[in-house]
């Protein structure tokens, strides 16, 4: 170390020891001479969280131990603060986590007061964020989401806490949901490259249609499901969304790269499917239930059905005993949870279900998932010989964050019998939403003509990996999109 502060003659130099007991990335430090010893600490420069998209930035704690700390500061307009390390650094893309995850040293909050204000700090990484560190992922914050990853695209629908704002078009968009703060992150702010998130009937890919973003859910299965909030094993998963398509795929390789449940394949499917508006270019055996949804007679779910499921085995795996906690510690009160998750949670515990009731379910749904994936035909060398491809419903937007704006949409309704969120749920099938376009429509809000994002959803059989996406991408079709206002 030089000593510019010599009083006399040339600078003095003193030789300091680096503590090579620690293994030190490139990138900016702020060093401190101890002792003759020189102590390196990492820089972070603290972004404000303008959308409230995030619970809480994060960074890891500099004892090297694999824990997390929370970022306990807001700037003078009470924004969350989120630290990030330079790019010059080697900690790879940067990227949000939905707060269903285990981070070890922060609570997983699952959308819920009960969960942030009781619960514990994790002690061990969810697999899939294990993945992701071990590649060499900086993990900046963890994102809102609706209650323990339930429904709700509205303020009305999100009581727990503040529901995360869209940058886009006239700035009252929705965001989507589950993976509400998912999205807003990536929308808002450029120095997040992507999302963590899951998928469990379109917590990812509807918020990915909102938002002019890129979305993905894999495979079923390709992504242990350990340290993360139950929902339904028979469809949850992973999901990550972004800007560019290129990071998505990156960080699905860096997720199930080596799942045996994604194929290898040397080429790509041939045939596209494209539904008509009342579904005459489907399958015939699907094209029967225009109108009046899956018949129960031929052993295929409906959604009511799969709803009734899904909230059986989250009070099965997680609610009864957040319930039965709660009412032991507060006089036999019920908990102050919102009432889409506390009508469910009350059906599932009124209805009891046995083991006989969950087998029949789950073999509704693997029946299911056995005719949509047949319909794409094995293929050895593609993995299938069809894609199925539809324009993400623009019958839904534009959507405001305040439910009783929504009157008016980009298009009628659809007349498909089954929403292209339950597709891949019940199927088990992999599936992207890709932006590729802006439509104008006139806000109820800003009284101006805005832009609305346009996506496809793309859809392939049990085993497909993101080969696709990296071909369209090097043919230029998929862009990467803006943050703010307009996606492209």
């Amino acid at each position: 170390m030089i000593d510019q502060n010599a009083k006399h003659g040339a600078p003095t130099i003193h030789p300091l020891e680096l503590d090579t007991t620690r293994e030190v990335a490139s990138g900016a430090y702020l060093a401190k001479s101890m002792d003759g010893i020189l102590e390196l600490y990492p820089v972070y420069r603290l972004h404000p969280d303008k959308s409230s998209a995030h619970v809480t930035g994060c960074y890891p704690c500099p004892e090297g131990d694999g824990t997390y700390k929370t970022l306990h500061k807001t700037d003078s307009r009470k924004h969350n603060l989120i630290p990030v390390r330079s790019r010059l650094s080697d900690s790879g893309p940067r990227v949000t986590v939905k707060d269903i995850y285990d981070v070890p040293g922060l609570v997983t909050g699952n959308g819920s007061r009960i969960c942030t204000e009781h619960g514990e700090p994790a002690k061990a990484n969810a697999t899939s964020i294990q993945a992701l560190l071990d590649s060499g992922v900086q993990i900046v914050g963890k994102t809102q989401c609706n209650e323990f990853a339930g429904r709700g695209p509205n303020i009305e629908e999100n009581t727990q806490f503040c529901y995360p704002w869209s940058l886009r078009a006239d700035g009252y968009q929705s965001v989507g949901g589950s993976s509400s703060g998912a999205a807003s992150s990536p929308i808002a702010a450029d120095y997040i490259d992507a999302a963590l998130t899951s998928d469990t009937c379109g917590s990812t890919l509807y918020p990915a249609g909102c938002g002019g973003l890129y979305g993905m859910r894999p495979t079923q299965g390709a992504v242990s499901m350990q340290g993360v909030l139950s929902f339904c094993p028979e469809s949850e998963t992973v999901g990550i969304m972004s800007r560019d398509s290129t990071v998505l795929t990156d960080l699905a390789g860096r997720c199930f790269s080596d799942s045996d449940k994604v194929k290898v394949h040397t080429r790509l499917p041939k045939e596209i499917l494209v539904p008509s508006d009342d579904l005459r270019d489907m399958d015939a055996h699907i094209y029967q239930y225009e109108g009046r949804g899956p018949n129960e007679g031929k052993g295929i779910i409906t959604p009511g059905e799969f709803r009734s499921l899904i909230f059986a085995e989250q009070w099965r795996d997680v609610g009864k005993e957040i319930v039965e906690k709660y009412e032991i510690e507060n006089e036999d009160r019920w908990p102050p949870i919102g009432s889409y998750i506390s009508s469910g949670w009350k059906q599932a515990k009124d209805n009891d279900w046995s083991r006989e009731d969950f087998e029949h379910y789950t073999n509704k749904i693997a029946k299911t998932g056995k005719g949509f994936n047949d319909l794409f035909e094995h293929d050895e060398d593609s993995i299938c010989k069809s894609l199925f491809i539809n324009l993400w419903n623009p019958s839904g937007f534009p959507y405001y964050r305040e439910k009783s704006l929504n009157a008016h949409h980009l298009t009628d309704p659809s007349k498909q019998p089954i929403d292209a969120a339950y597709l891949p749920a019940w199927s088990g099938c992999p599936a992207i939403v890709a932006p590729f376009d802006q439509t104008p429509f006139k806000s109820v809000v800003s009284e101006k003509e805005e832009l609305h994002p346009l996506a496809v959803s793309i859809m392939g059989s049990q085993g497909l990996g993101v080969k696709i996406v990296d071909r369209l991408t090097a043919a230029d079709v998929l862009k990467t999109v803006k943050t703010g206002r307009e996606a492209f």
